[in-house]
């Protein structure tokens, strides 16, 4: 018979044998693109991407945990957030781009580390020859501030692309100015 404390472990726990009941719905925009195709798990934080039959890990609100599957030579778009965002390949080889174009590389390996820095343009790609694994660590400081919206918080994911949009649409209008 289990005792409350592992009871209450049980509670805390994740498998990765059972991952696939954590499969967000959850579809950012890049992944409208073929080559931005991908599975994502939210296992951390992030309860709207909860599934309803899956055991819960959402209670963190300091940070949010995903992997992220892609099959060889698909990956994250390149984005950016003013907050930090740490890559830990699980399995296959990732390139990870930075700059205003991802045009700075560096190519991670199984168990590697990367802190991405704030404000800092970035993506990755699974190099590999097969589907492979990423754990991307983001620390949340409110919905709000993580997408950099200042006024009534969004009800929706479609007004959260609005709001995208709108800022994307100022960003390149004010760069055409400037």
């Amino acid at each position: 018979m289990a005792t409350n404390l592992e009871q209450e472990l049980a509670q805390h726990l994740i498998r990765f044998k059972e991952l696939d009941q954590h499969q967000s719905s959850f579809r950012p925009v890049d992944m409208a693109l073929a080559r931005f195709d991908r599975r994502r798990f939210s296992v951390i934080g992030r309860p709207s991407e909860a599934t309803s039959d899956a055991k819960s890990l959402n209670s963190v609100e300091a940070f949010n945990m995903v992997y992220v599957q892609c099959d060889p030579g698909k990956g994250i778009g390149l984005h950016k957030h003013n907050t930090a965002e740490i890559f830990i390949p699980m399995t296959g080889m990732w390139e990870v781009g930075m700059g205003d174009e991802g045009e700075s590389l560096v190519t991670l390996g199984p168990w590697d580390i990367l802190n991405v820095p704030l404000n800092v343009m970035h993506s990755a790609t699974n190099v590999s020859n097969a589907a492979a694994f990423l754990m991307v660590l983001v620390r949340i400081r409110g919905v709000r501030r993580f997408f950099g919206i200042r006024k009534s918080l969004p009800r929706s994911t479609m007004e959260v692309v609005m709001c995208l949009r709108r800022r994307s649409r100022k960003a390149i209008s004010n760069s055409v100015k400037g």
